[in-house]
């Protein structure tokens, strides 16, 4: 195994582990929004791109989802990639 795979083996297993315990504690995952109609916040704070006639937003964070969630549901977490800009 070269050490790239290396790492990307450790972090699927804690990215497992992770996943495992949170059932075991009946903590629902929430899946990020991959992209949205409207901005989560503030235009001038989103990303977007243009397809056709139709402008679609990029999450700048999940932290509006987790709280809608939390809302409906007892306990949440959500592993996603951030963008950085």
């Amino acid at each position: 195994m070269s050490k790239d795979n290396d790492v990307i083996h450790i972090y699927s297993e804690i990215l497992n582990s992770i996943r495992k315990t949170a059932n075991l504690f009946s903590i629902t995952e929430i899946l990020p929004t991959p992209i949205a109609h409207s901005p989560e916040f503030s235009h001038d704070r989103s990303l977007w791109f243009q397809t056709s006639n139709n402008k679609h937003y990029l999450p700048a964070s999940n932290t509006f989802q987790k709280q809608l969630a939390s809302q409906t549901l007892k306990s949440v977490y959500c592993i996603a990639a951030c963008l950085c800009t």
